[in-house]
């Protein structure tokens, strides 16, 4: 973000829709990927 470069970044469905309420609270990453890129509008 903005030209930065961050490690080991993870994300997680805090408070997910109901049909999904089983992921509340797990942490998420790309494993398999070497690069994940981001676009903030």
């Amino acid at each position: 973000m903005n030209g930065q470069s961050y490690d080991d970044v993870v994300w997680s469905y805090p408070d997910p829709i109901p049909e999904m309420a089983e992921i509340a609270g797990l942490m998420s990453f790309y494993a398999e990927r070497d690069e994940v890129d981001q676009t903030v509008n």
